[in-house]
C-alpha cells in the first residue's frame, strides 16, 4: 500500500514540521516585507468617527462625565486615611454612617469620602458597624 494511501483514503500533507525559531523567522520575514510590523501612521478624526478604530495615544474628556466623583466598584465608601494598616490579619472596625457609607457602582462619593472598599473586602459585625479587611 502507498504511504498516502490509508484504507483507502488518500492521506493529506500539508507541509513539513518547522522548528520553531525557523518557523518564527520565516513569519518574521514575511511581515517585514510586507511593512507589517511598522506603527501607521496618526490621523485626527471626530470622535463619532471613531467606531473601530484604535487610538495612537492617550485620550481626555474636555469634561468629565459624570461630573461628580463616583464609586468604581460595588463596596463601601471610606476615608482612605481611615483605612490605614487594614488587612487579613489585622482587619479594621468602621461605624456605618460615620466612617463608613455602602454604595454601588456609579454612587455619587457621600460628602468627605475618598476611597471605596470593594464589597468582598467588607465583613459586616452589626447593623452598626463593618470589618474591612484591605487598605483602601
Amino acid at each position: 500500500m502507498d504511504t498516502g494511501e490509508l484504507r483507502g483514503v488518500k492521506r493529506q500533507v500539508y507541509g513539513e514540521v518547522l522548528a520553531l525559531e525557523e518557523a518564527l523567522s520565516i513569519w518574521d520575514e514575511r511581515l517585514r516585507s510586507l511593512a507589517a510590523l511598522a506603527p501607521l501612521g496618526a490621523e485626527t478624526v471626530q470622535a463619532e468617527a471613531c467606531l473601530g478604530r484604535v487610538t495612537a495615544g492617550p485620550v481626555a474628556a474636555r469634561i468629565s462625565s459624570p461630573a461628580y466623583h463616583g464609586a468604581a466598584m460595588d463596596g463601601v465608601a471610606v476615608r482612605f486615611a481611615d483605612t490605614a494598616g487594614a488587612s487579613e490579619t489585622a482587619p479594621k472596625r468602621l461605624r456605618l454612617g460615620a466612617e463608613a457609607v455602602f454604595v454601588d457602582t456609579g454612587d455619587p462619593l457621600p460628602e468627605g469620602m475618598d476611597a471605596v472598599i470593594m464589597i468582598e473586602e467588607v465583613h459586616q459585625v452589626s447593623d452598626r458597624e463593618i470589618e474591612i479587611t484591605a487598605a483602601a
